[in-house]
């Protein structure tokens, strides 16, 4: 299942697991975001050929040169995942979070 800039991660059994995509912030830049459940370590993979394979050329097509994003400092499965999609620390976001958690913007360009 998926929108214009989103999809639905399912596992074996067709069960809703993750779900990401990408919301245009101004021309040529695009928010990227993802929610999953505890049993992301079985759908991972299908997330990343999403995010590679649909959501990136998606982007880019409709004129996308940056994306960006924020990911809870400590969140460090997250990181691991952004830097594979090619994605940078770029900064930290002191105090963002609900309770005064720091976050990491990272961002990728074309």
């Amino acid at each position: 299942m998926r929108s214009r800039f989103g999809g639905v991660v399912l596992d074996a059994g067709g069960n809703p697991q993750a779900v990401l995509g990408a919301l245009p912030c101004w021309p040529g830049v695009f928010s990227v975001w993802m929610f999953a459940t505890d049993l992301w370590p079985a759908v991972w993979r299908g997330a990343v050929r999403f995010a590679r394979d649909v959501l990136a050329p998606q982007m880019i097509a409709a004129g996308g040169h940056r994306a960006q994003c924020f990911a809870a400092a400590g969140h460090d499965d997250a990181h691991r995942l952004l830097r594979r999609l090619g994605f940078q620390a770029e900064g930290t976001a002191r105090r963002m979070g609900r309770a005064g958690e720091d976050f990491i913007m990272f961002g990728a360009v074309r």
